[in-house]
C-alpha cells in the first residue's frame, strides 16, 4: 500500500457511508473503513480522530462558508432574506451534487441517537456562526437566534423532502424556497390571532 494516498479524506468519507449503510454505524470498525478506502488504519486516524467524525467532517468549513454568504448578502435583506440567500447558496454550492449522499448521511445519522445528538450540535454550530454574521449587519441578537433557528429548521425541512423524494427533478434550493414559504405563512398566521 502506498505511503502518501491521493484524496485519503474523500474515500474515507465514501468508504464509511458505504459500510454504515451497509452493516450500520455500530456494526463497522474503523479497520474495516480504511480497508475499504484502501488506506492503512493509521492514515484514518491522521484525517478523522474517530468513525463518528467521518460523518461530520468538514462542519468547520460550512459555518465559514454560511457565515460568508451572510456577509455578502444584498443589504437590503432583512434578517430572514438574508438567512434565505446564504442557505440557498450553500444548497447550490455545497449539496447539489450530493443528493444520494445526503441521503445515506440522514438516513445513518437517523438511526442512531448519539449521532443525531451530533448533527443537533453541528446544528447550533451552524445557528451560532449565523446569528454573530446577523449582528455585523446591525441585527439584534434575539432576532438574530430567532431567524437563524428558524431558518435552519426550515433547511432540514427542505432538505428531508428533498432527499425523500426519488423523482425530484427540482434542485434543493426550490425546496428551501417553498419551505421559507410556509415558514412565513406560519409567522403571519399566528401574528393575525394575536
Amino acid at each position: 500500500m502506498a505511503r502518501w494516498e491521493a484524496d485519503a479524506s474523500g474515500r474515507l468519507q465514501r468508504a464509511a457511508i458505504e459500510l454504515f449503510a451497509q452493516q450500520g454505524f455500530t456494526e463497522t470498525t474503523v479497520p474495516q473503513i480504511a480497508v475499504r478506502a484502501g488506506v492503512t488504519t493509521r492514515t484514518f486516524f491522521r484525517h478523522f480522530p474517530d468513525k463518528r467524525e467521518v460523518l461530520f467532517a468538514g462542519e468547520e468549513g460550512l459555518a465559514t462558508t454560511f457565515a460568508d454568504l451572510i456577509d455578502t448578502a444584498p443589504s437590503e435583506l432583512a434578517a430572514l432574506g438574508t438567512l434565505e440567500h446564504a442557505l440557498k447558496a450553500v444548497a447550490d454550492e455545497g449539496f447539489e451534487q450530493r443528493r444520494d449522499w445526503m441521503r445515506q448521511w440522514r438516513a445513518i445519522v437517523n438511526a442512531e441517537h448519539p449521532l443525531r445528538e451530533r448533527g443537533l450540535s453541528k446544528q447550533q454550530m451552524l445557528v451560532t456562526a449565523a446569528v454573530k454574521a446577523l449582528r455585523k449587519r446591525g441585527v439584534d441578537p434575539v432576532t438574530g437566534e430567532l431567524a437563524a433557528g428558524m431558518a435552519l429548521v426550515a433547511f432540514q425541512a427542505a432538505a428531508a423532502e428533498w432527499v425523500a423524494d426519488e423523482a425530484a427533478t427540482r434542485p434543493l434550493s426550490s425546496y428551501l424556497e417553498v419551505s421559507f414559504s410556509h415558514m412565513r405563512q406560519v409567522a403571519a398566521a399566528d401574528h393575525l390571532r394575536m
